[in-house]
C-alpha cells in the first residue's frame, strides 16, 4: 500500500478522539485558506489532499463507522443546564393580594357607582354591606369578569341586607351567560410526556388528511358530524324565514297606517285640525317617588303620574334638596322621571316649566353643565310659546344663557349669543332686569379684557351666575398673568395681583374696584331666598375672594407657585413681588384640583373597593 493510503484505513487522526479541531490556516495555491471546525473523523488524511466538508474518509472492509461521528454545531465546552420544572404554589400557600380600585373590572365599578347614585346618604351603610356580599359571591364562583353586571338590578334597600343580597345573587345566577358549547376544534393533543433538552417541546407531528376521522370511522368526531352537515346544508332556510317575516310585518304596518289615517280623518272632520290632546296618555300612578327608566315600548298608564301627583312630587323633592337630605344623583333621577311623565302626557303648562327650572338650578349648583343645557333648551322652547312658571323666572334663565354663550363664544356659541342679544333687545324692559344687566356687563368685561371689572362682577353675581363664571376663571387668571409679566418690568407687586385677579373681595380693598359697585347688584346678590332646586340661598362659587388680606395673599402666592412664576421677597407678604422678566418664559397653566372621573368625590367608590382582596 502506498504512502497516500496511510495505515489501517488510509488516514491518520491528528487530534484526540471525540474533540474538535481548531480553526487553522494554511497555504494552498499561494493564497490564504481558512478551514471550518471539523470533527476528528473528518480530519485531513496524513500525506493526502484536504477533503471537502461533506466528504467522508475511505474505510477498509472491516472498519466500522464510529457512533460519535456527527457534524458539530457549536464549539462551546460550557456545561448545559438541565431542565428544571417549576411548580405552582397551592391555593393554601398563595399570598392574598389586595387589588387597587383601578384594577377592578370596569363593569363592577359601573355597577357599584350605579348603586351609590340611587341611594340616599343615610342608606349608604346598608348598601355597602349588600354589595360586599354580592361581590364576594362573584369572586367565590369565579364570575367576577363574566357576570353581566349591567343587567343586575339595584338591591332593594327596604329589605334586610342578607335578603336583598340573596335576591340579587339569585337573579345573577339565573341570568348568567351559559358557557360556549365544546367544539371539535377545541380538542388538543395531550402534552408529550417528556421535554427535550433546553426545555423545548417536542415537535408536533404533521397529520395527513388520510388520518382525519370520518363519520364511517366512528369516534367523538363522527357523533355529531352528520348533524353539522345537515345544518350547513340548511343554512339558507333562516334567510327565507326572515324574508317572509318582513313581508308580513310590512303588510301589518301598512294596515295600521291606513287605520290611523281613517281615525284621524274622523277626528279632524271638516276643519282638518287634529286635537292631539285626545290622544295624550293619562297616568294613574299615585307614587311620589319614581326612578327614571328609558322607555323601549309604549308607556303603561299605571306607571305614569298625572299632573296633581307630579306637583306634589316636585314640592317633596325641592324640600329634600333644600334640607340636604338627598344628593344630586338622587335628585337628578327623580327630576328625569318627572320630565318623562310630562312628555308622555303632553304636559306643557306651568308645571313643566317649574320642573325644568328646578332641575336646571340643581344641575348648575352641582356643576352638571350637560344636564343644564338640556333643561335650558326645553325652557327656551316653552318660553317662546308664552308659557311661564308662577314665579316667572324667564329673565333669570336668559341671563344664564348670556353667561354661558359668552364664556363659550369661541367654541361655537357666538351665533347663539347674537340671537340671544337680539331677543333681549327686541323685548321691552327685559334689559333692565338686574340679572340680565349683570350678564351683559360680564360680557362687556370679557370682550374688553377688563379683568378687574370681571372679578368685581363675580363677587356680586346674582342667583347661580357664579356657577357659569367659574368655567372661565382659571384660564382668565392665567391669561391676565401672562399679559402682566409681558407688560410690567422688572417686577409686579403681589398685592396688585391679589386685588385685580379676585383673590380678595372688593370690599377689603376700597380703592380701585369700589367704583364699579352697584346698589342694585348688591341687593340682588344679598338675597336670602332659597330658589327651587338649590340647597342654599347663595351660591359661593369656587373662586370667590377672601375677606382677610393675609388669606388672600397666601392663596395668591400658592397659585403663582403652581403657575411656576418666579417670586421675590414672598415672605414679606404684600411687599413681595413677581420677577416678570424671569417668569415670562416659565409660567404655565396649572392643572385643575380635585378632579374626579365620575363627577362626585363623595361617592367613595375607590375606598369601598379597597376593602376587597383577590
Amino acid at each position: 500500500m502506498s504512502q497516500q493510503g496511510g495505515q489501517s484505513g488510509g488516514y491518520k487522526p491528528t487530534v484526540p478522539m471525540a474533540s474538535y479541531s481548531s480553526v487553522v490556516s494554511g497555504q494552498h495555491g499561494g493564497q490564504q485558506q481558512t478551514t471550518l471546525p471539523m470533527h476528528n473523523s473528518y480530519a485531513r488524511p496524513s500525506g493526502g489532499t484536504p477533503m471537502g466538508y461533506n466528504q467522508h474518509p475511505m474505510r477498509t472492509a472491516g472498519q466500522v463507522r464510529p457512533h460519535h461521528e456527527f457534524r458539530p454545531t457549536s464549539t462551546s465546552t460550557t456545561p448545559r443546564p438541565a431542565y428544571t420544572a417549576v411548580g405552582t404554589p397551592s391555593p393554601a400557600t398563595r399570598p392574598v393580594a389586595q387589588m387597587s380600585p383601578s384594577q377592578w373590572p370596569a363593569a363592577v365599578r359601573q355597577y357599584v357607582e350605579r348603586c351609590f347614585k340611587s341611594c340616599r346618604p343615610s342608606q349608604r351603610v346598608n348598601l355597602q354591606s349588600i354589595l360586599r356580599t354580592i361581590i364576594q359571591d362573584a369572586q367565590s364562583r369565579g364570575e367576577l369578569y363574566s357576570r353581566a353586571w349591567d343587567k343586575i338590578p339595584i338591591p332593594d334597600l327596604s329589605l334586610k341586607p342578607d335578603d336583598a343580597a340573596a335576591i340579587v345573587i339569585r337573579f345573577s345566577t339565573l341570568h348568567s351567560p351559559s358557557p360556549r358549547p365544546a367544539s371539535r376544534f377545541d380538542v388538543r393533543p395531550s402534552q408529550p410526556p417528556g421535554l427535550q433538552q433546553w426545555g423545548a417541546r417536542a415537535p408536533r407531528p404533521m397529520q395527513s388528511s388520510s388520518n382525519i376521522a370520518k363519520p364511517s370511522m366512528g369516534g367523538a368526531y363522527a357523533d355529531d358530524e352528520e348533524v353539522r352537515r345537515q345544518q350547513r346544508a340548511g343554512r339558507f332556510e333562516n334567510d327565507n324565514k326572515m324574508y317572509k317575516k318582513n313581508m308580513k310585518s310590512s303588510k301589518r304596518a301598512a294596515h295600521s297606517k291606513s287605520k290611523i289615517a281613517t281615525m284621524l280623518k274622523s277626528v279632524a272632520g271638516e276643519s282638518e285640525q287634529i286635537n292631539w290632546d285626545l290622544f295624550a296618555l293619562k297616568g294613574t300612578c299615585k307614587k311620589l317617588e319614581k326612578s327614571y327608566f328609558r322607555l323601549t315600548s309604549a308607556p303603561d298608564p299605571s306607571t305614569v303620574r298625572p299632573e296633581p301627583v307630579l306637583r306634589k312630587a316636585l314640592g317633596r323633592l325641592v324640600g329634600l334638596i333644600a334640607s340636604g337630605d338627598v344628593n344630586y344623583f338622587y335628585a337628578q333621577d327623580q327630576f328625569k322621571g318627572m320630565r318623562q311623565d310630562c312628555v308622555v302626557q303632553a304636559i306643557k303648562g306651568g308645571l313643566a316649566v317649574e320642573i325644568y327650572e328646578a332641575h336646571a338650578r340643581a344641575a348648575l349648583e352641582y356643576g352638571d353643565i350637560a344636564e343644564y343645557n338640556q333643561c335650558q333648551g326645553q325652557l327656551r322652547s316653552l318660553y317662546s310659546e308664552g308659557i311661564r312658571s308662577p314665579r316667572d323666572c324667564q329673565s333669570e334663565f336668559i341671563a344664564y344663557r348670556i353667561l354661558y354663550q359668552t364664556v363659550h363664544a369661541s367654541k361655537g356659541e357666538l351665533v347663539g349669543l347674537l340671537n340671544t342679544l337680539q331677543e333681549v333687545g327686541s323685548t321691552p324692559n327685559m334689559s333692565n332686569h338686574p340679572n340680565i344687566k349683570h350678564a351683559l356687563r360680564v360680557r362687556r368685561a370679557l370682550v374688553s379684557q377688563n379683568y378687574a371689572l370681571f372679578f368685581k362682577l363675580y363677587e356680586s353675581a346674582p342667583a347661580l351666575g357664579r356657577a357659569l363664571m367659574d368655567l372661565v376663571v382659571p384660564k382668565l387668571r392665567f391669561l391676565a398673568l401672562t399679559q402682566f409679566v409681558s407688560a410690567f418690568k422688572p417686577s409686579l407687586s403681589l398685592s396688585f395681583i391679589s386685588s385685580v385677579l379676585g383673590f380678595q373681595r372688593p370690599d377689603v380693598n376700597n380703592t380701585l374696584l369700589q367704583k364699579y359697585s352697584s346698589k342694585a347688584e348688591k341687593k340682588v346678590s344679598g338675597s336670602s331666598t332659597v330658589l327651587p332646586g338649590c340647597s342654599r340661598a347663595e351660591f359661593e362659587g369656587k373662586h370667590r375672594g377672601e375677606d382677610s388680606i393675609d388669606d388672600a395673599l397666601a392663596e395668591c402666592i400658592a397659585w403663582l407657585r403652581e403657575c411656576k412664576a418666579v417670586l421675590l421677597d414672598e415672605s414679606l407678604g404684600s411687599s413681595g413681588v413677581v420677577d416678570c422678566k424671569a417668569s415670562a418664559n416659565k409660567i404655565e397653566l396649572p392643572e385643575e384640583k380635585d378632579a374626579v372621573a365620575h363627577g362626585d368625590a363623595n361617592l367613595d367608590i375607590g375606598d369601598f373597593l379597597k376593602g376587597f382582596t383577590m
